[in-house]
C-alpha cells in the first residue's frame, strides 16, 4: 500500500506529465487553427490551454507545499492550502470542458441560423450564443449551493433567490437555444425580468433576517 504522502508525490508527477501533453495538444489545435482558419480548433486549444495552465498551477503548488512544510509536519494549513488549490483546478477543469462543448455548439448554432430560421438571423446582432452558454456553465455553481441552502434554512428569502438564480441560469439557457425559435428569445427576457425580480424581493427578505 502507498502512504499518503507518496500518492500525492505521484499525482503531482502524473500531473506534471499531463500538463506537457496537453500543452503540446493545445499548441497543435492553435496552429491548425492559424493553418486551416478553423474555429473549433481555436476553442479546443483554448480548453486544453486552460487545462494545461491548471495542472501546470496544481503540480508546482503539491510539490512546493510539500517541500516547505517537509512532509505535513504541521497537517491542517497545508492539508487546507491542498483542498483550495484542488477547487480552483476543478473549476478551472470544468471551465475547459465548457469551452470544447462550445467548439462544436457554436457551428451546429451557425448551421440553424444560415438555413434561415425566421426573423433569427437579425437577432444575432443582439445577442451572443457563446455567451449565453457560458453564462449558464457559470451561473450552475451558484444555483446548487443556494438551493442547498434553502433546502437548509427553508426560509422566504432563501427560497426567492434560489428561485431568482433558477430563473437566471434557465434565461441563459433560452436564450441560447433562440436559433431554434424566436418565441425562445422572448421566454429568455421573461425569465430574466422574473429572475431579477425575485432576486430583489430575495435581498429584501435576507435583509429582515
Amino acid at each position: 500500500m502507498l502512504g499518503a504522502l507518496t500518492l500525492i508525490r505521484l499525482d503531482a508527477i502524473l500531473e506534471l506529465i499531463s500538463f506537457f501533453i496537453c500543452a503540446a495538444i493545445s499548441a497543435g489545435f492553435i496552429r491548425a487553427h492559424l493553418k486551416l482558419k478553423v474555429g473549433v480548433f481555436l476553442w479546443l486549444g483554448a480548453g486544453f490551454g486552460l487545462m494545461a495552465g491548471a495542472m501546470l498551477a496544481r503540480s508546482l503548488y503539491i510539490i512546493l507545499t510539500l517541500t516547505v512544510e517537509r512532509g505535513f509536519a504541521r497537517p491542517l494549513q497545508p492539508l487546507l492550502q491542498l483542498y483550495s488549490i484542488e477547487l480552483f483546478y476543478s473549476i478551472i477543469r470544468v471551465s475547459a470542458y465548457v469551452l470544447f462543448i462550445v467548439a462544436y455548439l457554436i457551428p451546429l448554432v451557425r448551421e440553424r441560423v444560415e438555413l434561415g430560421l425566421g426573423a433569427v438571423p437579425p437577432l444575432l446582432v443582439i445577442y451572443n450564443s457563446t455567451f449565453e452558454i457560458i453564462s449558464a456553465a457559470l451561473l450552475l455553481y451558484v444555483v446548487i449551493v443556494t438551493s442547498v441552502n434553502w433546502y437548509v434554512r427553508r426560509s422566504a428569502g432563501s427560497s426567492l433567490i434560489a428561485a431568482g438564480f433558477w430563473a437566471l441560469i434557465l434565461s441563459h439557457v433560452a436564450f441560447f437555444l433562440t436559433p431554434l425559435s424566436l418565441l425562445l428569445y422572448f421566454l429568455g427576457h421573461g425569465l430574466q425580468l422574473t429572475a431579477l425580480i425575485l432576486l430583489a424581493l430575495g435581498t429584501v427578505e435576507a435583509g429582515r433576517g
